[in-house]
């Protein structure tokens, strides 16, 4: 038991001294190693006096020189250099305000050239002119064509009714020149006119009669076949209406029968 004991004292004695050893070679000295500060090195004292020297202006002397100049040469030093501090501050304000002088004029010509490119965006088309004789033409091929289709007797008058839209108020009233309304309300405008010629003379009609118009009443007939019976008819009398809110203009023709089937200049009507 003794021999046994002893050996495990030995061997544990070398496995101490090995890690002793180890730990001896990896920090002989036995501290722990540290890192090192790097201290960068003094700036030479020839680098500022060569960047003002560079610039034109006074180097400040170093602290042995300034300790041993006199009281007006350190005076004369410091307002040399407070003129020349004036001096670059003066010229830094020029230069900013330079700038955005240039930037803001920069700016103004950019906007001008800009500006007619949205006026004429912004500017609406001018409207077309109300064109009064076209206006004037329709309604007397409308009526025309209406007053065809109407039935004629001897005795009654069909009456034709048209619908036109009209821009505005001042376009009827400049449709209707020289004619009085005969009412003129918040809603409505009334025109009424009698006379043929003054009729005709208004649709720049020269014609008077129209032809061939549909005869709706009865006529002997002893002949074969159907008969083909066509009458001339004319203008009697006129009623417009123009509404203010929808800007609709509403036409009245009244037609009045005034021959069949022979003109009625031949018959001495």
């Amino acid at each position: 038991m003794s021999t046994t004991s002893e050996l495990n004292a030995s061997n544990s004695e070398s496995t101490n001294e090995a890690v002793a050893a180890m730990t001896n070679n990896e920090n002989p000295t036995g501290a722990s190693r540290k890192r090192k500060a790097v201290t960068p090195p003094p700036p030479s004292s020839s680098q500022p006096v060569a960047a003002a020297a560079a610039r034109g202006l006074t180097s400040v002397p170093s602290s042995t020189d300034l300790a041993a100049m006199t009281v007006p040469g350190l005076a004369s030093l410091v307002l040399k250099l407070a003129n020349e501090r004036d001096e670059l501050g003066h010229q830094l304000k020029k230069a900013r305000t330079g700038t955005l002088d240039g930037s803001k004029s920069n700016q103004t010509s950019a906007a001008a050239a800009v500006k007619p490119a949205a006026l004429d965006v912004a500017v609406a088309p001018a409207a077309r002119k109300f064109d009064v004789k076209a206006m004037k033409k329709r309604i007397a091929q409308k009526s025309i064509a209406l007053i065809k289709k109407a039935g004629h007797k001897r005795n009654n008058k069909p009456v034709s009714e048209l619908t036109e839209c009209v821009p505005d108020e001042a376009a009827a009233l400049e449709l209707f020149e020289g004619t009085m309304p005969i009412s003129n309300t918040a809603r409505m405008i009334k025109w009424n006119c009698d006379d043929k010629e003054l009729i005709l003379q208004w649709l720049d009609k020269t014609e008077q009669y129209i032809y061939p118009c549909k005869y709706a009443d009865k006529v002997w007939h002893c002949g074969p076949g159907k008969p083909q019976h066509k009458a001339y008819c004319s203008y009697e009398s006129l009623e417009a209406k123009f509404d203010k809110r929808t800007n609709t203009l509403t036409l009245k023709f009244k037609s009045i029968f005034n021959s069949l089937n022979v003109h009625p200049s031949e018959k001495g009507w």
